[in-house]
């Protein structure tokens, strides 16, 4: 018995799992103030019936989309809701357990169960409205499950190369290849998986076993991003949506690029966000105490706490004294921003969220030289790409903030870095409190909107 009561890890795990089941159980599938009468989820219900699974497909791949494999599962759950509910809470389980493995998880038993509830409560800061943006089935399916299948197709390789033993292997990497199917059919996961096995391809080249997997997964995602740009229906769905932006079509490459970073960053940095002002707190409070491997001036990370927090107040009194920053917090239109080289005050939005931008990676990169950096390193890069290159699609807006969380889930994974280097710093014990403290308060508000 006192064997049992000493794994507080596993009763961490128990609270989660029923609390997420709880969370699930009380979700409103006929819908909600964004996705009135289930939005999505009604019109994939009815998409199927009367139609053979192959005529549907057929349909859906020449007139409108290439995620077979995603809208088989989506249009097949519409008629099954108790167990898309007990499915959501498996892929809500995999996307709070998978980085609190990879970046969290030590030996320490009571530390362990407190960093697991941090990753819990890191959860749920998410903006959780985008969970339901266009349905709550049709929004997780295609995005909540992509990114937690596709944690789980890149498990084995990660916790190979960060020299973490995952017990179950066979079984895992039964399970890694299904995710991998399924997060393969998503465009901004496809690219993700693209560029992330091509640099494990690199960094393990040594690795025979490891090679043999990660060409396996490249092959497949290489065929699923060529099924994706060869469908027929991305090319008539992408013209049928050019209504969102109609100007679109003469927008250049260099805008378009502009348009995907300043829409992205903006996002973060003109208008206040709890998980990026998280980050930007963390890696301050990093240096007050220590110094990283470049000679940095410290004041320098100063400065993103600085632009996460003052565009908060912009509509304040504080933005009627300095009008500039609202201003600025409404430079990012449906177009991006007016830049022109004519105009050095245009270029200005753009060059501060660029700057800030690159002292946090810095940031990051200078904090030190280990295997946990440089995948942290790589999923924020990785995390801005897949959202950067929604500025060449003219449904950018339209898709609302669902398109970020990859990028949201690379933030979760910068956070955790730096809280695993700064909690070996006795005196931010209170961190942990403060961030359990946070992340529960966030669950209560969330289990009453659901």
């Amino acid at each position: 018995m006192e064997k049992i009561t000493k794994k507080k890890e596993i009763w961490a795990i128990i609270l989660i799992v029923i609390l997420l089941i709880a969370l699930n159980l009380s979700i409103n599938l006929t819908g909600n103030g964004i996705t009135p009468n289930g939005g999505d989820d009604k019109a994939f219900a009815q998409f199927v019936l009367g139609k053979h699974y192959l005529q549907f497909l057929h349909s859906r791949y020449t007139g409108w989309s290439s995620r077979l494999v995603i809208e088989s599962v989506l249009s097949t759950l519409t008629h099954l809701p108790i167990l898309w509910r007990l499915l959501n809470t498996l892929a809500m389980f995999t996307v709070i357990y998978i980085p609190y493995l990879l970046l969290l998880k030590g030996t320490d038993d009571d530390e362990n169960a407190s960093r697991l509830l941090i990753s819990f409560g890191m959860f749920f800061l998410l903006p959780f409205n985008m969970f339901y943006e266009t349905g709550w089935m049709a929004t997780t399916t295609n995005y909540l499950w992509v990114l937690a299948a596709g944690l789980l197709a890149m498990l084995p390789s990660l916790a190979q190369y960060l020299g973490i033993d995952i017990k179950h292997k066979k079984i895992i990497s039964v399970v890694a290849f299904l995710a991998l199917i399924y997060a393969v059919n998503q465009e901004q996961m496809v690219i993700i998986l693209l560029l992330g096995n091509s640099l494990l391809l690199y960094v393990t080249r040594g690795n025979k076993k490891a090679l043999g997997r990660l060409a396996f997964q490249f092959v497949v995602t290489v065929l699923s991003l060529i099924m994706i740009v060869l469908a027929p229906g991305n090319s008539v769905r992408k013209v049928k949506e050019i209504h969102w932006l109609p100007l679109f079509p003469t927008l250049s490459p260099f805008k378009k690029i502009e348009l995907g970073i300043s829409s992205t960053l903006g996002h973060f940095f003109f208008s206040f966000d709890v998980l990026a002002t998280i980050l930007v707190i963390l890696l301050f409070a990093f240096y007050i105490n220590q110094k990283g491997r470049y000679k940095i001036p410290r004041t320098v990370f100063y400065i993103p706490v600085l632009f996460s927090v003052i565009f908060w107040f912009k509509d304040t009194l504080i933005g009627k004294i300095y009008p500039g920053l609202k201003k600025m917090g409404g430079a990012v239109t449906i177009y991006g921003t007016d830049i022109s080289l004519a105009n050095l005050q245009s270029i200005l939005p753009d060059l501060l969220l660029i700057v800030v931008s690159c002292i946090v990676l810095l940031g990051i990169f200078s904090s030190g030289n280990s295997k946990r950096m440089w995948l942290v390193m790589v999923a924020m890069l990785l995390g801005l790409i897949s959202r950067i290159m929604m500025g060449f699609s003219p449904t950018i807006w339209a898709s609302g903030e669902r398109t970020f969380l990859f990028l949201y889930e690379a933030l979760i994974f910068g956070c955790f870095y730096l809280y695993d280097q700064i909690e070996k710093k006795k005196e931010y014990q209170i961190l942990t409190h403060i961030l359990i403290g946070i992340g529960g308060l966030a669950f209560c508000v969330i289990l009453y909107t659901v």
